[in-house]
């Protein structure tokens, strides 16, 4: 990948990723936001220090 093309690319990852399990969780009856949430972490001092992503996705039997 050159820098030129590297400057326009925007990542749409989170926002598919996201789109596929509101999909999941809402065909089963579930609220999107008991699936799919992410929260900054934060030291001692209060400062970020990552990032905590939780998935939850239903057990499908038969499909």
């Amino acid at each position: 990948m050159n820098v030129q093309s590297a400057e326009k690319h925007q990542s749409r990852g989170v926002e598919i990723t996201y789109s596929r399990i509101k999909s999941v969780c809402t065909n089963n009856g579930l609220d999107t936001a008991d699936c799919f949430s992410i929260e900054d972490r934060f030291d001692a001092a209060g400062k970020i220090c990552g990032t905590s992503v939780k998935i939850k996705l239903p057990l499908i039997e038969n499909f």
